[in-house]
């Protein structure tokens, strides 16, 4: 079974928190008024064993893609962004997180 871990992005203070930091958070602070991103763990590690969320920016050789929930296949996926051939067979372990979506929104612009 994999472990469930989340983080969160905080619009407020634009930082993500992980899960240790999250459990610190007195429950009055995360409701006051903040805006919070959950991102859940995909259970999956990239080549350089790091953790894959949901919300991840993920590199496999030019190609780059999100993390993301597939409410039609009930699992995580991924959304092609830049040069990709989505006909193209890879394994996560052969990807590497070069980003998220909060912190380097400016990643997954599309190319004009």
């Amino acid at each position: 079974m994999r472990e469930l871990k989340f983080r969160a992005w905080s619009e407020e203070t634009h930082a993500l928190y992980s899960s240790d930091d999250i459990r610190e958070f007195p429950l009055e602070e995360v409701r006051n008024g903040d805006v919070w991103t959950f991102e859940q763990y995909t259970g999956l590690k990239d080549k350089n064993g790091k953790e894959i969320y949901d919300g991840d920016i993920v590199k496999f050789k030019d190609c780059v893609f999100i993390i993301g929930w597939n409410d039609k296949h009930a699992r995580f996926g991924f959304m092609p962004v830049k040069g990709c051939d989505i006909s193209m067979t890879f394994s996560m372990k052969e990807c590497e997180v070069i980003d998220n979506i909060h912190e380097n929104p400016e990643l997954v612009k599309e190319e004009e």
